[in-house]
């Protein structure tokens, strides 16, 4: 059996550390580079402030639209409140306007331009509620509790237009969908409209399932009362 060869401890420490020579190649490296590992760490710290500059202005943009969006909602309701809808949504429609141009990119804006279209709405001016509402489902429509928001709100614009083909049309988007919200009202609407149209075949139907997924709407009991 071949004998195994020992390590004196003078050879042992004439041995390099491997650790302290890996650090030593980096130090001598960095003296080297020592230029472009300067340029490389502000390059990288350089990238860390835009991001967080971006963030920070972010905020405050999104802040500064809900607090306009804010003053000028309670501007609104004041007057609202004294002198009725139609001279409170002339009051401040420039206003809101501004705040759904100037905010676009934010979720103020967003928020904004459906109110608006909310407010146009109450204010008995269904072709400029239409117009922010087609805005707000750019923004919404992938939101399917908003989405409804905004479907409903397009179906009554049409429907006090007189464009009852597009009331049902955005009605039926609603009905169709996976979110329940909603989705009774849209369905007491078709039943109603289909009436009006002289088909009663398609409005009980849609009576009977509003009845039958929303035993306890609104609509049901309102039906249930004018019924009786």
């Amino acid at each position: 059996m071949a004998k195994k060869e020992k390590i004196s401890r003078k050879q042992l420490l004439k041995e390099p550390d491997k650790i302290i020579t890996t650090t030593s190649r980096l130090i001598q490296f960095a003296a080297a580079h020592r230029t472009g590992v300067v340029i490389g760490a502000v390059g990288f710290l350089g990238v860390v402030i835009v991001i967080a500059l971006v963030r920070y202005f972010a905020v405050q943009n999104e802040n500064r639209a809900f607090a306009e969006l804010h003053k000028v909602l309670t501007t609104y309701e004041e007057q609202r409140a004294a002198d009725g809808a139609p001279d409170a949504t002339k009051a401040v429609g420039a206003e809101m306007e501004k705040i759904v141009e100037k905010y676009s990119g934010n979720t103020g804006g967003k928020i904004a331009c459906l109110r608006y279209a909310d407010i146009c709405l109450a204010a008995g001016r269904p072709e400029k509620a239409i117009e922010y509402y087609q805005k707000a489902l750019a923004y919404f429509r992938q939101d399917p509790a908003l989405g409804n928001l905004v479907l409903a709100g397009l179906a009554h614009a049409y429907q006090k237009s007189g464009d009852t083909a597009k009331s049902m049309e955005y009605f039926q988007m609603i009905v169709s969908g996976a979110d329940k919200v909603l989705q009774d009202d849209a369905l007491f609407h078709l039943a109603a409209l289909y009436a009006q149209a002289g088909d009663l075949e398609k409005s009980a139907a849609f009576h009977k399932r509003l009845r039958s997924e929303f035993p306890s709407s609104i609509f049901v009991q309102w039906i249930a009362d004018k019924t009786s």
